[in-house]
């Protein structure tokens, strides 16, 4: 294709020529110069019309093909759309693939614009929220999905974790949601059947309530009979050293087994009744009960403090409430040195009321702290034996937490402490 600048230079050059020429013909320099400058302008106008009139309907006639300038035009446009047309073509070759990709996801996807209309759904998520794919498109969700915890949950835009539906639209199904943001202000929600999954967790709950159950009466019974030799000292030497350290263990194994019993009842039993108490009279029993704790773990100079002010009256479970105590502040006494200082104090805000526990201690490496609430999970196994501790406290300081409208949440550094703090979102429920 010719450049535009070598097209033009043509065209002028012999415009010029031309004009020349006929001048010299006819004598008249003014005369012929503006005719042939109206005829080219004519010419132009002509061509002008003639080339948007093919833009419009793509007839080209020929006016456009009689020019240089214009045909180099008119082909550098047409290159330019069949580069367009391929380059939408394999776009909507790629969208084509991409949505058949995600129609065939065993995982449901919904998209809704910013008011939560439904605007498209692969296969699965019209499955799992029984869609019609020509009455439901346009619809909001809420008016098809009926669920009060769902609202909520978008209402309060925490998306951070999912949502699970349990018994979903009268089935025994339990669907989770979760739920996401878009450039272009529409929302994705990604929706999964986790039916099977809960089954699972409900099977391994029952298996480890079930064991530990059975476990009890045994361990019971192994206790009370090396107790009664061990308070008759009906052995000596060395064989009442092996027993006491049998007795040690013995007496461990029964406190995990109480622990995992525990957590079997908060996680299997309804909400808790919710009546008011006095959280100062709870922390001072607490208080007593560590007393012990620190005498058996040669730690009588760690000292517990609370700060009085504020408001201590709760509305909730005193038991559960009590072993969320026993279990935050007995962890900080194990795992800090003696002479270390244990804070407890109380934080109310307009919607939320936080119970915080602080201590001075060697504080916790932040790789460790997402699983602090997992079973088990011990920051240094090392310690184990001479904490005395089942790793199960903050896992059951959780569900406790949990089970009263709250969030469990834990801030540490190596070498500056740690602080707990229970955190519950509804104050209404944690007052008189």
């Amino acid at each position: 294709m010719r450049s535009a600048r070598s097209a033009t230079i043509v065209e002028i050059t012999l415009l010029i020529c031309g004009s020349i020429l006929a001048m010299l013909i006819i004598g008249k320099f003014v005369e012929v110069a503006l005719l042939v400058s109206l005829t080219y302008l004519a010419i132009t106008i002509w061509r002008r019309n003639s080339f948007y009139n093919w833009l419009e309907t793509g007839e080209i006639n020929g006016a456009l093909a009689g020019s240089t300038l214009w045909q180099d035009i008119v082909r550098r446009i047409e290159l330019q759309r069949q580069e367009s047309d391929q380059e939408r073509q394999s776009v909507r070759e790629q969208f084509i693939d991409f949505r058949q990709s995600l129609g065939s996801l065993s995982v449901g996807l919904i998209v809704t614009d910013h008011q939560w209309r439904l605007l498209w759904w692969n296969e699965m998520g019209g499955q799992l929220l029984e869609l019609e794919n020509d009455g439901d498109r346009g619809r909001q969700l809420f008016t098809l999905v009926r669920s009060p915890a769902l609202q909520d949950h978008i209402e309060e835009e925490n998306f951070g974790k999912p949502l699970v539906l349990n018994h979903f639209n009268n089935t025994k199904k339990s669907i989770e949601f979760v739920i996401g943001s878009m450039p272009n202000s529409n929302n994705v929600i990604m929706v999964r059947d986790i039916t099977h999954f809960e089954r699972l967790d409900d099977m391994r709950t029952d298996f480890i309530a079930n064991v530990s159950h059975e476990l009890k009466t045994p361990l019971t019974v192994i206790n009370g009979y090396i107790e009664t030799v061990l308070e008759n000292r009906l052995v000596e030497g060395m064989a009442e050293e092996v027993l006491q350290k049998a007795h040690a263990q013995a007496m461990e194994m029964d406190n995990i087994v109480q622990d995992l019993l525990t957590l079997s009842q908060l996680e299997t039993s309804t909400s808790p009744e919710f009546l008011n108490f006095d959280l100062k009279d709870l922390v001072k029993r607490v208080c007593d009960q560590m007393q012990l704790l620190q005498k058996n773990l040669a730690k009588t100079n760690t000292k517990i403090e609370f700060d009085e002010t504020g408001e201590w009256s709760m509305s909730g479970s005193f038991k559960e409430i009590y072993s969320l105590f026993v279990n935050i502040i007995g962890n900080a006494i194990r795992y800090c040195d003696d002479g270390s200082t244990i804070q407890i104090s109380i934080i109310d805000t307009d919607s939320r009321r936080i119970i915080e526990i602080r201590d001075n201690g060697p504080g916790i490496e932040q790789a460790h702290i997402p699983r602090l609430t997992e079973r088990f999970y011990r920051v240094d196994r090392s310690h184990s034996s001479s904490t005395g501790g089942t790793g199960l406290g903050l896992s059951i300081a959780k569900h406790i937490v949990n089970r009263h409208n709250g969030e469990l949440k834990i801030e540490s550094s190596f070498g500056q402490g740690t602080r707990v703090r229970c955190v519950f979102h509804s104050s209404k429920n944690m007052r008189d």
